[in-house]
């Protein structure tokens, strides 16, 4: 008899982006595609301002579902990278992200 582990994810985090341009950019829009039990922190990682995390309340919906971050104008960097975290131990499933960064003309901070 063979046995199988199972893993639970606490996080997933993706590698940095620069969305093809050296350029400064803010990333007011973003979707996520998921399935959970629980609430989710959603962060955004910069190379300029750090980590910000924002809380996607769990609305009793256990299928995948389309939701928007409330990221807002944000901060700006020209690289990013996002983290979806459990809370309390919440199963999750992440099925997709959309990103619409806004580009800046500036390179500079």
């Amino acid at each position: 008899v063979r046995e199988q582990k199972l893993f639970s994810l606490q996080l997933i985090r993706t590698g940095k982006e620069s969305f093809s341009t050296s350029r400064n950019k803010r990333v007011p829009r973003i979707y996520a595609g998921y399935s959970a039990t629980g609430a989710l922190h959603f962060s955004t990682i910069t190379s300029q301002d750090g980590k910000r995390v924002y809380l996607l309340p769990h609305n009793g919906i256990t299928q995948i579902q389309q939701r928007r971050v409330p990221v807002g104008r944000g901060p700006k960097s020209p690289y990013w990278q996002f983290e979806v975290a459990n809370v309390e131990g919440a199963d999750f499933l992440l099925e997709h992200l959309q990103v619409y960064p806004e580009h800046s003309s500036r390179r500079v901070i």
